[in-house]
């Protein structure tokens, strides 16, 4: 069988529909005042490597984000829509990646109160391996923001 360029255009089309659709599914998930649905909802875009946004965490959910050791599950839910308290276990975490501790720090779209404990990890990290190339794009210590 041979595949045209109009055919795969359509199963490239059907594809995007079905993960915009993954999508809406997974934020209903997400945004539901269940506890097990949202562990559901991040046990699936971790499988998926999709964003995590959670706007109504639960204590085990800060509980599970505060002890978390998975960098991939870290890097996904330290998104600027995200909870500001998962934002502060997020900047505050060990495994966090210091990729992901970066942009908190230095994105204006990230809560400020993140920010800080970002910038304090940053600061820390910089000042133990300063010929990183992360600290080596900041000029000395990172200001805190108000």
């Amino acid at each position: 069988m041979k595949l045209t360029t109009e055919r795969l255009k359509q199963i490239i089309k059907e594809e995007l529909h079905e993960m915009m659709g993954m999508g809406d599914n997974l934020s209903k998930l997400l945004d539901s005042d269940d506890e097990s649905m949202i562990m559901q909802g991040i046990d699936l875009a971790l499988t998926l490597g999709m964003p995590i946004v959670v706007r109504n965490p639960s204590r085990n959910i800060l509980s599970y984000v505060q002890n978390s050791t998975d960098s991939d599950l870290l890097t996904l839910m330290a998104q600027p829509e995200t909870h500001k308290r998962i934002l502060f276990r997020i900047a505050q975490n060990q495994n966090t990646p210091i990729k992901v501790i970066r942009d908190i720090a230095t994105n204006h779209a990230y809560n400020v109160r993140a920010a800080n404990l970002a910038t304090k990890s940053l600061n820390i990290y910089c000042a133990q391996y300063s010929d990183d190339e992360i600290c080596g794009d900041l000029d000395g210590d990172m200001e805190y923001r108000n």
